[in-house]
């Protein structure tokens, strides 16, 4: 459709002194060279499901007041939860095809068999890091945030097993109840609408921050997947 946007003035003038580069990929290639998983790369890195994934999270920003923004007359944690379930459907769906089985349990505390490399390469120049064939992440990266992230989900196991969600204000939430499925969303997201503000609002950035190696003290970091939604998936 590039004819119809190049007859538009105001496309054109946005895009005068832009130059636009791409690097066409192969996906039928031996992407498997690294590990048999690297078959699912076709999808993983696909550019619309990974945009999908970034505007979801630029649409229902955690940071973003729900009464200021109209999210909450969207149920955004219950919406939350809905778009994680369908997109990890999806790749299960993905994984099933190749004769992958189920998706693996994830433990910071057992290897993760198969690594990840996905062989980007920054705006400047730099290549993202990768995971290597069995990973240990309790071996890796700031303790202190792994265990930021283990206490946030023992405390979200403590609230599904008693029932029960006492707020920070004494307010008392009965979690049996089918409309509270928006609380657990919005503490799974640790979105600004969470009423546990200490345990949740900082567990999701501490997670990535993990995962990707780095610190909240670093001024310069080296480029990772987990540190841009465009590239999670």
């Amino acid at each position: 459709n590039m004819y119809m946007f190049n007859k538009d003035s105001t496309y054109l003038d946005v895009m005068k002194n832009v130059n636009m580069f791409y690097m066409p990929v192969d996906y039928t290639r031996d992407v498997y060279f690294f590990n048999k998983e690297s078959e699912l790369s076709y999808f993983t890195e696909d550019v619309e499901w990974n945009s999908f994934w970034y505007y979801f999270n630029m649409d229902y920003f955690p940071y973003l007041d729900g009464d200021d923004f109209g999210l909450k007359k969207d149920r955004r944690g219950e919406y939350y939860f809905y778009v994680v379930r369908q997109m990890l459907a999806r790749y299960y769906m993905e994984r099933l095809s190749h004769g992958f089985g189920e998706i693996p349990e994830f433990s910071f505390f057992t290897e993760v068999e198969y690594g990840y490399d996905p062989q980007l390469i920054n705006y400047n120049g730099v290549g993202y890091s990768y995971r290597k064939n069995y990973y240990e992440y309790e071996t890796y990266g700031n303790f202190d945030y792994m265990y930021y992230i283990i206490n946030f989900f023992t405390r979200v196991e403590e609230i599904i097993t008693q029932g029960y969600f006492k707020t920070y204000d004494g307010k008392m939430i009965d979690m049996r109840k089918p409309e509270s499925i928006e609380y657990l969303g919005d503490i799974m997201q640790g979105n600004y609408d969470n009423y546990d503000k200490y345990f949740a609002t900082f567990w999701y950035m501490y997670a990535h921050m993990y995962f990707a190696h780095i610190d909240d003290t670093e001024f310069y970091v080296h480029p990772n997947v987990f540190l841009n939604y465009e590239t999670m998936m």
